[in-house]
């Protein structure tokens, strides 16, 4: 009986580690994806701004601001992929640089702009004056966060606005 008992928990302990050795192992592989889908799709944004900068005809610029917009809205689920695959394996790294808030909460919901356009929304934002134009702090985290906010908030407003103050 004790014999058969011993033998159980270490059969649970095998298994126990195994299944976190498997987790850490999807958890990388994640982690290593998504990373290598990021660096294409900053090449991809960047060069649609870059295109955007330049004269196009009406229809040619709705059609790379939808490429744009699309391109944010993978990156942000890329992004997702690797915080969640980051967090699992303990590696999850906020940064801590200066950033311009206005310009990164402005740039965030420009890429927001055309789903609420076309949801007939008005996209409202008001950052009180009195607050500092520098942050310390993670900008791409911020602009995630924001990214998912009003998204949601978009997807879910059927007439009238969406604002962030």
């Amino acid at each position: 009986m004790i014999t058969n008992l011993k033998d159980s928990t270490q059969s649970m302990t095998v298994a126990k580690e195994a299944e976190r050795s498997a987790s850490r192992i999807k958890s990388q592989f994640l982690a290593n994806m998504s990373h290598e889908i990021r660096t294409p799709m900053h090449g991809i944004i960047g060069f649609t701004e870059l295109t955007l900068d330049t004269e196009l005809m009406p229809e040619q610029r709705e059609y790379l601001q939808l490429v744009l917009y699309s391109a944010n809205g993978l990156l942000t689920i890329v992004s997702d992929i690797l915080d969640f695959s980051n967090t699992e394996v303990g590696q999850l790294r906020l940064e801590s640089k200066e950033f311009n808030l206005r310009t990164t909460v402005y740039d965030t919901l420009k890429t927001l702009a055309l789903p609420a356009h076309q949801k007939r929304l008005e996209l409202i934002c008001d950052i009180h004056p009195d607050i500092p134009e520098k942050f310390i702090g993670d900008p791409i985290r911020l602009r995630q966060v924001i990214s998912n906010l009003i998204g949601n908030a978009i997807k879910f407003t059927h007439v009238g606005e969406v604002a962030l103050s």
